[in-house]
């Protein structure tokens, strides 16, 4: 979607949580054994309070494989639940192995509520006996995910210095600002 491309060009983050979807490949007539998937050079700060640009991304929540919590002190990658939430440690009891010519995908959901976070992904594998690392970002840079900006006791506003989404109306995805912040609570009641 060129609008969330943009958005990320200009140092935004996604809201609430992310997908990430990793495409894995075997290259060769070995196998390779992915041992874990783990988030890296976690940075956490309040989360932001300039703009919010509110629309939806389509992502299909019963597709998830594992989900992170990165309100956890130390986020580990989780089974994802079809009844909601997250279950046991995804590589407590498995490791995932590519044979030659296989083609992965791994979906990461990545959820946050108290922080805007920046953060790495870090894949860990097994070839030939060899343990190797491999580090993936946005483009170069950090992914980023912040939680809402909810008000705090005695505020009556969605702290924000202003508020984008869908125009009334239109069903072409048109943006526009939106003076009514109250009706943003919601998303701080979840």
């Amino acid at each position: 979607m060129a609008l969330e491309k943009r958005l990320r060009e200009v140092g935004g983050y996604y809201a609430g949580s992310v997908v990430l979807q990793i495409s894995l490949q075997a290259v060769g007539n070995v196998p390779i054994r992915v041992s874990d998937v783990r988030l890296s050079n976690i940075k956490r700060e309040p989360p932001i309070n300039h703009t919010l640009v509110a629309y939806p991304t389509g992502a299909d929540e019963k597709t998830f494989k594992m989900t992170f919590d990165l309100d956890e002190p130390v986020p580990v990658a989780k089974e994802y639940s079809d009844t909601g939430g997250a279950g046991q440690p995804f590589f407590q009891n498995r490791t995932l192995t590519l044979n030659q010519s296989d083609d992965d995908v791994l979906l990461l959901a990545i959820s946050v509520e108290k922080w805007s976070v920046s953060f790495g992904v870090s894949i860990d594998y097994v070839v030939n006996g060899q343990r190797g690392v491999v580090e993936v970002k946005d483009e170069g840079r950090p992914f980023r995910v912040t939680g809402y900006n909810c008000p705090r006791p005695g505020q009556t506003y969605t702290p924000y210095q202003q508020i984008w989404d869908a125009l009334p109306g239109t069903d072409n995805g048109k943006l526009g600002p939106i003076d009514d912040h109250e009706a943003y609570r919601s998303l701080c009641n979840r």
